[in-house]
């Protein structure tokens, strides 16, 4: 029958073949070895490993990543989560799209820990990127950005209003102005017309429909 040679490594250690010492070599830090070990093995992605002779390695904590290069001068110390990241429990390698703040946000913080602490686009910007650390993208002339924008044409300008770069809400033309409700690039209050002479416009937001036989019509704005 088959004969078992030798004694097993003992956790912590590892014993390379003609392992003669009474407990073989110890693990390195950044590496694992659990019982019977013939090579130490670096720790995975998103677990670390601070101590030698160790039969295990540890999982990485939240806000921060643990990346393997392969030989383990990685995996000894967890690293802080980088600005337009985050990292949960676990996290290896960050840089994969999983791991960044989503289009509409940025992150000018380091150590976050989840999605949802990544910040949206403030209003009158836009974010059209994954992992941004900063804004400056200003919405685009005909059109208003909310928070959270991810193109500079997320909403365009309705009838009766105009919306210069940058606007976080549309403009509404001011009382004694209008505007056709087929025009188009309501960038500014010179998009705004005269109200006709012989008629007068009291309200903000005026419009002249298009398809009504009466012409104007005004009303108070929502906005």
């Amino acid at each position: 029958g088959l004969t078992t040679v030798g004694i097993n490594c003992p956790l912590g250690f590892y014993c390379p073949a003609g392992t003669s010492a009474n407990k073989g070599n110890p693990c390195d830090m950044g590496h694992r070895c659990p019982t019977g070990s013939a090579s130490q093995t670096v720790c995975e992605d998103g677990t670390y490993q601070p101590l030698p002779r160790q039969g295990s390695c540890l999982t990485c904590p939240e806000r921060y990543y643990c990346y393997n290069n392969g030989d383990g001068t990685q995996a000894k110390t967890p690293r802080i989560c980088p600005q337009g990241h985050y990292c949960p429990a676990g996290t290896g390698n960050y840089n994969i799209n999983a791991r960044k703040c989503p289009i509409g946000t940025f992150s000018k913080r380091e150590g976050l820990a989840s999605v949802s602490q990544c910040e949206p686009c403030p209003p009158g910007y836009y974010c059209n990127a994954l992992a941004q650390t900063t804004y400056s993208l200003l919405c685009k002339p005909g059109y208003y950005c909310h928070g959270g924008s991810q193109t500079g044409q997320e909403n365009a300008c309705p009838a009766g209003f105009y919306c210069p770069e940058g606007s976080s809400w549309p403009t509404p033309c001011p009382p004694g102005k209008y505007h056709d409700d087929t025009q188009t690039a309501q960038i500014a209050i010179t998009s705004c017309q005269d109200c006709p002479a012989g008629r007068f416009c009291p309200f903000r937001g005026g419009v002249k429909q298009s398809t009504s036989p009466t012409g104007y019509h005004n009303f108070g704005t929502a906005f």
